[in-house]
């Protein structure tokens, strides 16, 4: 559905050589199966013996979406080649699959973390998020190697919503450079994130 809350996650493990990357992606197709936008998970790069939760965070479904298309995609790092592995979907009704608009997560009773505004952003972007307990609290920026580049919060906070806003600053207060960073909101509840976009 048009402008609905959807969160795509995953349990990955990447067992397919060192060097290559992968993460999941959702492509929202119009009626003519156009590409409007995309929305992906972090990447996952380390060869592991264990599981990563990958998620994309709250995104939000465009206007004119009437389909999506899920894509796993592994590519060579520092190369031009990718594989991409994909199913697509119609909105409708499905087992497991919930989603709510933004007023209704802002209303419910859960943890959530709300589409950053702006984005894509230049100067700073509002990212807000809901907490349905007191929890300790780690709100951090990554890069898409997995890096964290800010630690926007760290400490307790009681239930509520919150509102903080990001310059695309590191630690030091340097600029970052444009392109995807991931934020992720930790608490005892679990974890969530999303894409923020930087444009330079």
């Amino acid at each position: 559905m048009p402008n609905t809350v959807y969160n795509l996650s995953l349990w990955a493990r990447k067992n397919d050589g060192a060097g290559n990357t992968m993460r999941a992606r959702i492509s929202w197709l119009d009626n003519k199966h156009n590409e409007i936008k995309e929305d992906s998970t972090s990447a996952l790069t380390a060869d592991s013996a264990g599981y990563k939760f990958l998620t994309t965070g709250n995104v939000i479904s465009p206007s004119y979406a009437v389909m999506a298309r899920i894509k796993l995609n592994i590519w060579v790092t520092d190369s031009p080649a990718y594989w991409d592995r994909w199913d697509d979907i119609t909105f409708g009704p499905a087992t497991g699959v919930v989603a709510r608009s933004v007023s209704e997560l802002v209303s419910s009773g859960g943890m959530g973390l709300l589409p950053n505004t702006p984005n894509p952003f230049a100067g700073t972007t509002k990212i807000r998020y809901r907490l349905s307990q007191p929890s300790e609290v780690g709100l951090k920026v990554y890069n898409v190697a997995g890096q964290c580049v800010r630690t926007i919060f760290c400490g307790f906070k009681v239930a509520g919503l919150y509102e903080v806003r990001w310059d695309g600053r590191d630690e030091r207060g340097a600029d970052l450079a444009g392109g995807i960073y991931i934020c992720r909101l930790t608490t005892i509840e679990g974890s969530m994130a999303m894409k923020l976009i930087l444009s330079r």
